[in-house]
């Protein structure tokens, strides 16, 4: 049996995603939503996911673990749609499955690398660096437009990062600005195991069976 909690933390994930598609935010984005390809077609009429969308819903699980809001969780992943596809059709692409362990480096000559004691090893790993800076009221505007100045609260984020390996990565944090705080989410795992687990699980259809 599913979780009552995790089909409740789902299905508002979902609702925020609709409610929200015809907001002005996302009206430049190639396609208003998080967790859809398109706008439902009606009701009662049984919606299909893509494995790419069980893996945004995934990520989306764990912002909300780290303690993002709903709204938050979902005005990201819409604005990071685009770019978060074209990360996870480039790991689909390597034609490894990653499991918790060691992998030479010789052997992925494509992949970068990493040096563990006296080995050098190959890293599969991609991160997702999401940064944002928590400001109280402030306002941000042209000095040459001093009076069309916009007030914010709240935190504004700054569009996520990706990085292959964590050297690349350590690269990123030791050149960190003090005044951010970031969240890191390794999604190479969830790629390319997230489909694995679609094929197996059993078709859960509307009504009753």
């Amino acid at each position: 049996p599913i979780p009552k909690a995790f089909l409740t933390r789902i299905k508002r994930l979902l609702e925020i995603d609709r409610l929200t598609a015809g907001d002005p935010d996302f009206a430049e984005l190639k396609t208003p939503y998080a967790f859809f390809d398109a706008g439902p077609e009606g009701q009662g009429v049984e919606v299909r996911y893509r494995p790419f969308h069980a893996f945004c819903l995934g990520l989306g699980l764990e912002l909300l673990d780290a303690g993002y809001k709903q709204s938050e969780v979902v005005f990201l992943l819409k604005h990071v749609r685009q770019k978060l596809e074209r990360v996870y059709r480039t790991i689909g692409r390597r034609g490894i499955i990653p499991n918790r362990g060691s992998y030479d480096a010789a052997d992925y000559p494509g992949l970068p690398s990493y040096q563990r004691k006296n080995l050098l090893l190959a890293d599969w790993r991609v991160f997702m660096v999401v940064e944002r800076v928590e400001v109280g009221e402030a306002s941000f505007g042209s000095r040459r437009q001093s009076g069309s100045k916009a007030k914010v609260t709240g935190p504004v984020f700054v569009a996520p990062k990706f990085f292959d390996g964590v050297e690349a990565l350590m690269d990123r944090v030791n050149n960190q600005p003090q005044r951010l705080a970031f969240m890191l989410v390794e999604i190479a795992w969830a790629a390319h195991h997230i489909p694995q687990y679609l094929e197996t699980a059993p078709e859960r259809r509307r009504g009753r069976s």
